[in-house]
């Protein structure tokens, strides 16, 4: 958002349009819904003014700033996207975390121009330096009722499927789920763009909720799913990101078993260490 000098004064971000504006579900999910139902939630949106919701004042970067300038205000402010402004304050772009890979894997193609170009890596190589472990799983067998209980309550967008010996069998988004079963049971949308809890909206439909016990993770995930190993290196791992257009792989060490998932964010942190 820019004032009348092309300044910017704030931001909106997915978040501010979830918890501000009472967007029901994020933007991607929001797509794959039919268009009376988009319409229905834009009209609610409609009286909602910019000013209203946005995030400021807006976090920016001069244009002649450094890189491990916007990348120290992407972490530490804990954003995606920084708005890029001249010497007089007006916007002249904006700045993201993939402009950011995309422009290191261009301009330090290997792993040890970092270190010629001064960012340290301290001591981090490998993907198993820096994923994250703590990751949600569910087994093959779980049910998608369950599935969605534990995205819904835990607010996140997918899970990784892992039988019980550890070895990684697919992947489950939100997305996934509200394609699957949008078509042929409307009430899935509620579970999605409700207010009410999982549990209780699970109540209001039994229909829904024995047929969504019936099936299982394993009829619902995706098994061609792009994976890394714990040993790659994560400048690979920067590479598949950028080529498959990835914000998290998961990371299954060298029998196939999962071991956690790294992300953009992770990433980040670590080429740019201070």
């Amino acid at each position: 958002m820019v004032d009348e000098k092309d300044r910017p004064v704030g931001v909106i971000a997915q978040g501010d349009l979830i918890y501000k504006a009472d967007l029901p579900m994020r933007v991607g999910l929001l797509a794959q819904a039919d268009r009376q139902k988009v319409g229905a939630i834009l009209d609610t949106l409609a009286p909602k003014r910019a000013r209203e919701i946005m995030t400021h004042p807006a976090v920016v970067i001069e244009q002649n700033g450094l890189v491990t300038e916007a990348v120290d205000l992407m972490l530490k402010k804990k954003v995606k996207r920084l708005p890029v402004v001249d010497e007089a304050g007006k916007l002249v772009g904006i700045i993201s975390r993939v402009d950011i890979f995309r422009t290191v894997m261009t301009v330090c193609p290997d792993w040890g121009a970092f270190q010629e170009k001064g960012i340290r890596v301290e001591g981090l190589h490998y993907i198993s330096d820096i994923m994250r472990r703590d990751t949600s799983t569910v087994l093959p067998d779980t049910p998608v009722e369950e599935i969605m209980r534990v995205i819904g309550c835990n607010d996140i967008q997918r899970v990784c499927v892992v039988d019980k010996e550890g070895y990684f069998r697919g992947l489950i988004s939100d997305r996934d789920l509200l394609i699957a079963f949008s078509e042929r049971h409307p009430g899935v949308w509620d579970y999605f763009a409700g207010k009410i809890p999982f549990t209780e909206r699970g109540k209001r439909s039994r229909e829904l909720k024995d047929h969504l016990l019936a099936k299982t993770a394993s009829d619902v995930m995706k098994t061609q799913v792009v994976t890394v190993r714990e040993d790659t290196s994560i400048e690979e791992a920067m590479v598949f990101m950028l080529e498959k257009a990835l914000k998290r792989l998961p990371v299954l060490d060298s029998e196939g078993k999962f071991k956690g998932m790294i992300s953009r964010d992770s990433v980040l942190r670590t080429i740019f260490a201070s």
